[in-house]
């Protein structure tokens, strides 16, 4: 770089930087050799991403496309991360960048501010850069709101975690951020909450650059009484895969392992839940218990069996409306209650399953015939379930009982 720029930039203490629109190195003032090691015949043609710490990269690429994208005349927000150093150490540092020029020929300049020094005082001194840092690295989201509930900064974690850009985001609700069936909800909360003592716990899903979902815990504190902070702080911490293992928990603690079909004690459980919200509706259950099932299991084996009970639970599901609740008692005997549904009703869904039963199955090649006894049930209004099931039972038992005379 020539000329009196050129002699000014070069006699700058702090490191700086010129590259590409796709942050390949183009030149570098002597500050880049003594604060972090690097010299430009060696760096040269390298992409400056390379030398951000793996656990700052995200937040390093956001910025840097930020920074590409602003007018000139704009520089990017503050940005601390951490760069290898020449001698493979890594040094935290403050960067801004500007862009320059239009089109092919634009350029980024980047000053990168080693501080490594206030660092060490902090720790010493008690300075407010230590705070900072560890605010920067911390795993939670920190976001200051003001008054409006708009924001007014954020830590890094924000950039790591969800994808945008600090000074992205900045002046924007914070409800803009949250997926659409919880921004009613945190706003509401945002809206009640005391300004003098308030605080608020509560989970939403953000919403990542990418569309994804990260389930927050959130922690809303209201400051605005505070003569310094005169806004709202808001904690979250990424739950996402806990909460994903516990629905995975609660699906394996609901379902029957082999067939997906609510188990026993789960069927139980939606009825008595439904019976709250439907209690003048009528409903209807069915029994049903395979014919011929046995000598599937004592002439192929329990995993062609098993087959069969699969495909059973498929084909039974297509008999039903998603509304209806489905579910294997054990071994092949299966339950549906019918929303909504009298008698007559009942009758058309067990001659539907009667057929779709009759249909061959085919396990592991093999031609298998079973048929179902569908005992039937039904009831004015939702009730205790429990003799409905005892008279569905004996009813299809009667069903055999006939059959075989």
């Amino acid at each position: 770089m020539d000329g009196l720029l050129g002699e000014i930039l070069e006699g700058l203490p702090d490191p700086v930087l010129v590259v590409d629109e796709h942050g390949i190195i183009e030149w570098t003032n002597p500050a880049t050799w003594e604060q972090l090691g690097h010299r430009l015949e060696a760096w040269e043609g390298h992409n400056v991403l390379e030398a951000v710490h793996p656990d700052d990269l995200e937040m390093a690429l956001a910025a840097f496309g930020s920074i590409a994208e602003r007018p000139h005349n704009e520089s990017s927000v503050l940005l601390a991360l951490r760069l290898r150093h020449g001698n493979g150490s890594w040094v935290p540092i403050e960067l801004r960048g500007r862009a320059l020029g239009t089109g092919d020929g634009r350029r980024l300049v980047v000053v990168a501010r080693n501080v490594s020094d206030r660092h060490r005082i902090a720790m010493d001194g008690g300075d407010p850069i230590l705070l900072r840092a560890l605010i920067h690295h911390s795993s939670a989201v920190l976001v200051l709101l003001d008054p409006d509930f708009r924001i007014r900064s954020a830590s890094s974690e924000l950039t790591r975690l969800l994808g945008y850009d600090l000074l992205a985001v900045e002046g924007r609700e914070l409800t803009s951020l949250i997926a659409p069936p919880d921004r009613e909800v945190v706003a509401d909360c945002l809206l009640k909450l005391d300004p003098v003592h308030g605080q608020a716990l509560l989970e939403a899903d953000f919403l990542t650059t990418t569309g994804n979902r990260v389930r927050l815990s959130l922690t809303i504190s209201d400051l605005r009484q505070d003569e310094v902070i005169n806004g709202l702080l808001v904690s979250g911490v990424d739950v996402t895969a806990l909460r994903n293992t516990e629905a995975a928990l609660r699906r394996m603690a609901e379902l029957d392992t082999l067939t997906g079909l609510l188990n026993r004690a789960a069927l139980m459980q939606r009825v008595h839940h439904s019976s709250r919200l439907v209690e003048s509706t009528p409903l209807a259950v069915l029994f049903c218990d395979l014919d011929g099932f046995k000598a599937v299991n004592d002439a192929l084996g329990h995993a062609a069996g098993d087959l069969v009970l699969q495909e059973v639970a498929t084909r039974l599901q297509r008999c039903v409306h998603t509304d209806d609740l489905l579910a294997r008692l054990g071994g092949d005997e299966f339950v549906i209650i019918l929303h909504n549904c009298r008698e007559s009703g009942a009758r058309v869904v067990a001659e539907r399953i009667r057929e779709a039963i009759r249909e061959p199955f085919l396990p592991m090649g093999n031609f298998v015939s079973v048929g179902v006894s569908v005992g039937i049930a039904c009831a004015d209004q939702w009730q205790s379930v429990e003799p409905l099931l005892e008279s569905a039972d004996a009813d299809m038992y009667e069903v055999k009982r006939q059959r075989r005379a």
